[in-house]
């Protein structure tokens, strides 16, 4: 990888990282709301409403997001063309996604207020499935940041009209309101971004496009489909199969475990232009990209996990209050999920680039159906710890049989290489991070980064020319930052 291809992948992981970091936190004031206003109970509500609204969301995107990524960036050139009518493409299947929403629920037998809300969120559906589309073009082109602007003020704006409508007395039907009202804000913005930055919409049907999104749909939006399942079949059985105040204590955790998720997922997201151009140079060049990928989201994954199973009774009890110390137990057994989730989203980049996405379909097919079997038998004896166990259980499999299949199929994976000084430096600072847990959390976490990256660069993780890059990267955004609020 060129050292320029280095700067513009850090330039658009940093990019999404940052607002993607700082966003769960804006949101964490509207659960800290949600569970002190509405209880447990209001908390299920919440994420049960928000696991079905990822489903069809997905659904209605097709899981398209990656191939459009894939194709602008190859062919720059047709961008518009291919911007404009993977959107109207998006408009149709999110209608029908609403539909299919709207009859599936009825069947379910919730409550009638949960139903309401069901109802009026599914009109989310079709602005998140254009702002997907549109995303992926600002992915494809590498102006990442515009994306990130958007999501920060979606989410901004959200979490001060439903903390708003809560406070006022309100509740889950008044949320699901406020989520819609919001979707379309954020895609408004997003549009005012694209015809500032990218320039206007070629809005002229092209038979090519739809014939390509037409036939590529049923592999990707199988990707996308099984694998929002199997991440979210949890949620949904432990409604049914436990109680609703149930999937608030195992939210409440998962909640947590989601904000250190969003590290390696933007990260991920940033690879795959990088990976789809590059691919033609040979397996070698992919090979180092992923061993870079895997080695970076372990740095940041392995200190994370730890911290949140050290510290996770202070996190659940500053963030939820007392009603919520059932959640303490689920945080440190979800806490572990996080490392091979944060494998299995860069290798299934690889997969992706490698034109194997068959593959990643078939390996989410057997996820959602081994997530759907564990947590249906796990969950009625445990409940939410049963649901933990089951969804370890299905990540740690999903991600063995990447390897599995790469390293027989492309290239060897070198796992000890990439690991062993993360692992060195992640133990170091667990020590000093368990001894001192009764230290001032906040304290405590300072302490346990510097002493992380302390014994990281004494023993030269950071290989010279990373260090480098990044200084240059955050110059590079800080100017692009200043130069276009400054138009």
């Amino acid at each position: 990888m060129t050292l320029e291809s280095k700067k513009s992948l850090l330039k658009n992981t940093v990019a999404l990282s940052i607002p993607s970091a700082v966003n769960p936190f804006v949101s964490l004031a509207l659960v800290y709301v949600v569970s002190r206003k509405l209880g447990v109970e209001g908390m299920g509500q919440y994420s049960i409403l928000l696991s079905y609204l990822n489903i069809f969301t997905t659904m209605a995107s097709l899981g398209l997001a990656g191939l459009i990524v894939r194709e602008v960036a190859k062919k720059p050139e047709d961008q518009g063309i291919f911007t404009s009518n993977s959107v109207l493409f998006g408009l149709v299947s999110s209608l029908i996604a609403m539909i299919l929403m709207n009859l599936g629920v009825k069947f379910l037998h919730y409550d009638k207020e949960l139903y309401l809300a069901f109802v009026v969120g599914s009109v989310s559906i079709i602005p998140a499935s254009c702002i997907r589309f549109l995303e992926s073009t600002f992915r494809a082109i590498e102006k990442s940041e515009y994306i990130a602007i958007e999501q920060f003020l979606e989410n901004i704006s959200k979490v001060l009209f439903c903390i708003t409508v809560v406070l006022t007395g309100y509740g889950i039907v008044a949320i699901s309101t406020m989520t819609v009202i919001t979707k379309f804000v954020a895609l408004g913005i997003l549009i005012f971004f694209y015809l500032r930055v990218v320039g206007n919409f070629a809005i002229k049907f092209k038979r090519s496009v739809w014939t390509l999104l037409l036939q590529q749909s049923p592999v990707f939006m199988g990707i996308a489909i099984f694998s929002t399942i199997h991440l979210n079949i949890d949620m949904i059985l432990l409604s049914k199969l436990a109680s609703v105040s149930c999937v608030g204590i195992y939210a409440a955790a998962s909640r947590i475990n989601s904000i250190c998720v969003i590290v390696p997922m933007a990260f991920s997201m940033a690879m795959l232009p990088i990976f789809a151009r590059h691919f033609g140079y040979g397996l070698e060049n992919l090979r180092e990209k992923t061993e870079l990928s895997l080695r970076l989201v372990l740095i940041a994954c392995l200190p994370m996990a730890l911290g949140m199973i050290f510290l996770s009774d202070k996190i659940i009890n500053l963030i939820y209050g007392a009603r919520f110390t059932d959640s303490v137990l689920i945080l440190k057994l979800i806490a572990p999920i996080l490392i091979p989730y944060s494998m299995v989203l860069i290798l299934a980049q690889t997969l992706i680039a490698a034109n194997y996405q068959k593959l990643d379909l078939e390996l989410n097919m057997v996820a959602a159906i081994l997530a759907t079997v564990l947590n249906y038998i796990l969950i009625r004896p445990f409940a939410a710890i049963g649901a933990v166990i089951a969804n370890f259980l299905t990540i740690l499999a999903f991600v063995v049989l990447q390897i599995l299949f790469i390293s027989r199929t492309l290239f060897p994976v070198d796992l000890w290489k990439i690991s062993f000084k993360p692992v060195i430096a992640a133990a170091g600072m667990g020590i000093f991070t368990y001894l001192a847990r009764d230290m001032n959390m906040f304290l405590n976490i300072a302490i346990s980064a510097l002493l992380y990256f302390g014994i990281f660069f004494c023993i030269k993780g950071f290989y010279p020319e990373e260090i480098a890059i990044l200084k240059s990267v955050g110059q590079k955004i800080g100017q692009n930052s200043f130069n276009y609020f400054r138009r």
